[in-house]
């Protein structure tokens, strides 16, 4: 798990990083997809942290890990990465679904108990 967010998350943010210093047109849209790869990022890693916390009850640990395979996908699914340029409007759509899932996920963890 953390090997992916090594791999997908992180190197995402960084060449949105690069991206958004070089001054590109769009650098509004490059800085807030930089926002949401660092929160998501975050989000995975606080859950990797959850998941270690010493406890018996092995049913929550499966529900933390099925909830990151979703995190996982909706990332997948935002591509973040094309953030500006022509490949941007391509993911409308799909990118509006993750968001979706994504909203409906946040909200679950808030009201968990």
């Amino acid at each position: 798990m953390l090997k992916w967010v090594k791999k997908k998350v992180t190197t995402t943010r960084v060449a949105l990083e690069e991206a958004e210093h070089k001054g590109t047109e769009n650098k509004l849209k490059v800085e807030v997809a930089v926002k949401r790869v660092l929160a998501i990022e975050k989000l995975v890693l606080s859950m990797s942290l959850v998941m270690c916390i010493p406890g018996d009850d092995l049913q929550m640990m499966s529900q933390i890990m099925e909830e990151i395979e979703e995190l996982k996908e909706c990332f997948e699914n935002m591509h973040l990465e094309a953030a500006t340029g022509k490949k941007a409007a391509k993911y409308a759509e799909e990118r509006q679904a993750a968001f979706k899932v994504l909203f409906d996920l946040l909200l679950a963890l808030l009201t968990k108990p």
